[in-house]
C-alpha cells in the first residue's frame, strides 16, 4: 500500500482510527480499523481482530503533527508520483486547479526545502 488514511476520534483522550498494516485499499472496512492512542499503541484490533497491528514508526510522524497541531482531525499520506509531485510545489497549485484537488480548500501540502 503506497499510503495511509488516518483520521482522530477524540480529542480528549488522543485516539485515531488507522489500517491495520499490511492491508491494501480495497481491503479496508470501517470494522477493520485499529484503534491506537498517541504512541501507536494498540487500544482496539477492530472487528476483523487479525493482529496485523499497525507501523508504529510510520504512524510516530503522523503523531508529532497531531501533537503539534490540534485542529488537524485526518492526514492523508500518498506516496504516488503525481501527490508527490503537487507537494513538492513551492506555491500552492492554483485555485482553478486546487478545486479538483479538494473542495472547501482543506488540502495541506508540505515543501521539500
Amino acid at each position: 500500500m503506497f499510503g495511509r488514511v488516518q483520521g482522530r476520534i477524540s480529542q480528549d483522550f488522543e485516539h485515531f482510527l488507522i489500517a491495520p498494516f499490511g492491508t491494501l485499499h480495497h481491503e479496508v472496512t470501517a470494522s477493520s480499523l485499529v484503534k491506537v492512542d498517541m504512541r501507536g499503541d494498540v487500544l482496539d484490533v477492530g472487528a476483523a481482530g487479525i493482529g496485523l497491528g499497525v507501523n508504529k514508526l510510520g504512524f510516530s510522524l503522523h503523531a508529532a503533527v497531531y501533537a503539534s497541531r490540534p485542529d488537524i482531525k485526518c492526514i492523508v499520506h500518498l506516496r504516488c508520483p503525481n501527490a508527490v509531485a503537487v507537494s513538492c510545489l513551492r506555491q500552492f497549485v492554483p485555485r482553478s486547479h486546487n478545486n479538483t484537488l479538494s473542495q472547501k480548500n482543506v488540502i495541506t501540502f508540505s515543501t521539500i526545502t
